[in-house]
């Protein structure tokens, strides 16, 4: 066993191996021939794909054994938990049979430990290996190698792998004065194979995500900003109905994109391109067969390492059955609260019939005067013009409530516009009016002064209240007539919301139905509906704003509801 140790870092090592020193001239021609082959080697390296990697280290191999004088060359990875670690190329020169590639870092555990720390490990002979490498000295009897010259293949500071030389048959020195050449092949095949490395996780990456993008039916694409083409993958292309060799420019997609649509994707698109933010667009794209499509389309700006725009990267799904699922629903809570509309003005038909025949009966008693003075053979002028203002008056009065009741029935989708929730608030509060009086019960509004307009659409916000204000009446039924009183209170709580309230002074709500309150069917009145509370909860939050229930501290239940500050107020 040689005194020396084999294991050592840098160009020590090859001052150590014993080799014999040659004459400088034939030294430097020598390394000035290993030079220019490891510059075709480096050179051919970079400019291969990482599919063609493999073929050309097998290939320098070859060239470096032979110009060292060593029959077997092998490159092993390392995989870092001990035992997974393979030997991936090998090169034996003519007359050997060919290395086993089965061969993992258990069957060489000395070594590979060194390795793996960084050190280089060179034996002239076996005899330079140390106790602890006996499993190692096995594998290698066992291949009849006598010389064994390793080099670690570091990436970032760690090994991946190993570049061994081998003598097979005899021992073999290595030779003297290739210290620095050596090292610089070693970074060349390191960096080859991080390369590799990288592509080849690269691609599974993208497999496994092309994987879950098709399983999701979504499509990933990019789009240069500077040709205004997109690179797509084949889901995206079967989304938008392209070509698989078809080149896709931004104009060509905004061609398949509604016209009622294109402006919007347009804009969003720019801003995009303008923005370090994500963004996303929903729009409708009419494929060639007619068919139209609603997308989704979210993306987000890449930059380079010079902080320049790249491209514009991002991924789209058709979302069609959840749109036309969305218009169905819409349509159905339209159906829903026009339902209970009309629900809501059955139970006020009485009280708004008694209304209705105050104003016609006024205007009935007052045409009939009017004609007996005009029969009069010398009629009062004024008293007869004082009855046809009240006839005017009172069929303005009869107008006035039809109109009402004609926009509570009107059949129309949610339009959020600046609104007068006071002007609201007034309206409701006529049209409950006869039903109140009829029923005892005390109506009492208080409005802040100056509440700004709100974002809301007025005849559905009438049918919250009207809903709120005919509930906390039918609480009030069994409550004594002279303590029957309604509080519908409206102000703002903050910049950008302004509440209202509707309360009563009733046996409030039980505490087992406060959670199921606005659940479709659930109600707590012998024959209501169970609708009511739910169709006023979608009005509001259609409203961006929210509606609850909860109990008062001194008796009777309080229904609270908040909408959105129009922007003009902000």
């Amino acid at each position: 066993m040689s005194s020396a140790d084999p294991t050592t870092t840098g160009a020590q090592a090859f001052r150590n191996s014993g080799a014999a020193p040659t004459p400088d001239v034939d030294l430097l021609l020598r390394r000035l021939e290993f030079q220019r082959l490891l510059g075709e080697v480096s050179s051919h390296l970079i400019a291969l794909s990482a599919e063609q990697i493999d073929e050309h280290i097998n290939w320098a191999l070859k060239r470096v054994g032979s110009f060292l004088g060593f029959n077997l060359v092998a490159i092993s990875k390392f995989s870092g938990q001990g035992n997974a670690g393979e030997v991936t190329h090998v090169w034996a020169a003519d007359g050997l049979p060919p290395m086993s590639p089965g061969f993992t870092e258990l069957d060489f555990p000395w070594a590979a430990e060194r390795l793996i720390q960084g050190h280089t490990v060179l034996l002239a002979s076996l005899d330079d290996l140390p106790a602890a490498g006996q499993r190692d000295r096995q594998t290698l009897e066992s291949l009849d190698i006598r010389s064994a010259y390793n080099w670690p293949l570091q990436v970032g500071g760690a090994t991946v792998g190993n570049l061994g030389l081998a003598s097979v048959g005899e021992t073999r020195p290595f030779p003297a004065g290739f210290e620095e050449e050596m090292e610089l092949l070693v970074q060349i095949l390191a960096g080859a194979l991080a390369r590799q490395r990288a592509d080849t996780a690269l691609r599974e990456s993208e497999a496994r995500l092309s994987m879950a993008a098709d399983a999701a039916e979504a499509g990933f694409w990019t789009l240069n900003p500077a040709t205004s083409r997109f690179w797509l993958t084949k889901k995206a292309r079967e989304l938008f109905g392209f070509g698989v060799e078809e080149v896709v420019t931004f104009d060509r997609f905004l061609s398949l994109v509604h016209p009622d649509d294109q402006e919007l994707v347009r804009e969003v698109a720019q801003k995009l391109m303008q923005s370090k933010q994500e963004g996303h667009v929903e729009y409708r794209i009419v494929k060639a067969d007619g068919s139209v499509h609603w997308m989704l389309s979210r993306g987000r700006i890449q930059f380079d390492k010079s902080s320049r725009t790249e491209c514009l990267m991002g991924v789209s799904v058709d979302v069609t059955k959840r749109k036309l699922a969305e218009l169905e629903a819409e349509e159905l809570r339209g159906q829903l609260a026009r339902a209970g509309r009309v629900t809501m003005l059955g139970q006020l038909a009485s009280a708004l019939a008694h209304e209705l025949s105050q104003p016609i009966g006024a205007i009935l008693r007052n045409a009939e005067a009017a004609e007996l003075m005009l029969q009069s053979p010398s009629p009062d002028l004024e008293e007869l013009l004082a009855i046809v203002r009240d006839i005017v008056s009172d069929d303005q009065r009869t107008g006035q409530i039809i109109d009402r009741l004609r926009s509570l029935l009107k059949w129309q989708n949610i339009d959020l516009q600046p609104t007068e929730l006071p002007s609201i608030i007034a309206g409701v509060l006529s049209l409950v009016h006869a039903e109140a009086v009829s029923r005892n019960v005390r109506l009492v509004c208080t409005v802040a002064p100056g509440l700004p307009l709100v974002c809301g659409d007025s005849t559905h916000l009438q049918q919250v209240l009207i809903n709120l204000i005919v509930n906390a009446m039918d609480a009030l039924d069994d409550c004594p007539s002279a303590q029957r009183d309604i509080q519908v209170i409206a102000r703002q709580i903050d910049p950008g919301t302004v509440e209202v309230r509707v309360c009563d002074n009733g046996p409030g709500i039980p505490v087992e139905s406060v959670a199921r309150l606005f659940e479709p069917f659930f109600t707590t009145k012998t024959n209501g509906m169970g609708m009511g509370l739910t169709i006023s909860k979608s009005i509001i939050e259609a409203h961006n704003g929210k509606l609850w229930a909860e109990n008062r501290p001194e008796g009777g239940a309080c229904f609270r509801f908040t909408l959105r500050v129009s922007q003009g107020n902000r």
